[in-house]
């Protein structure tokens, strides 16, 4: 290879890595905020659930 060659790959190579983490860490970060509602709707799910099961309990006890 020219140099100018080796030049211009050893430019891209240390160019792309740079690239592609600044994508990775930007696609890390916005997971919590994706991650965040839904454990907040398995909470109000999870609690309504319980209060159906519970109403049914006592209908069918009467407890």
């Amino acid at each position: 290879m020219s140099e100018t060659v080796e030049r211009a790959v050893a430019g891209t190579n240390i160019h792309m890595p740079q690239t592609q983490s600044a994508l990775i860490s930007t696609s890390l970060t916005s997971i919590p905020d994706q991650r965040q509602p839904a454990s907040q709707t398995f909470a109000k799910f999870q609690a309504g659930s319980t209060a159906i099961l519970q109403q049914a309990l006592e209908t069918i006890f009467g407890c």
